[in-house]
């Protein structure tokens, strides 16, 4: 269960959820990167709602070390829009 620490960060807070899921915070928008297999952490990603405006930089910075840096999200679904 995520701590409600970060929900209102002024910074993101980039955080594991469980094996393969992760949060990215920041003031009032979550994004998660979800791994395709948990197990293989290289492998296949989908990134889940794309942040607001000028966040690009901070989803690329963590996707790369939690991915690698060479491996783009197999799929962006948007929930909604901000």
């Amino acid at each position: 269960m995520l701590s409600n620490h970060a929900s209102r960060a002024s910074t993101p807070a980039f955080m594991p959820v469980v094996p393969g899921i992760y949060v990215l915070r920041n003031v009032f928008v979550n994004l998660y990167y979800v791994a395709a297999v948990p197990e293989q952490p290289r492998g296949p990603w989908v990134l889940v709602d794309s942040g607001l405006l000028g966040s690009a930089a901070t989803i690329r910075q963590h996707a790369a070390e939690t991915f690698g840096p060479d491996n783009p999200p197999a799929a962006i679904l948007l929930t909604h829009a901000h």
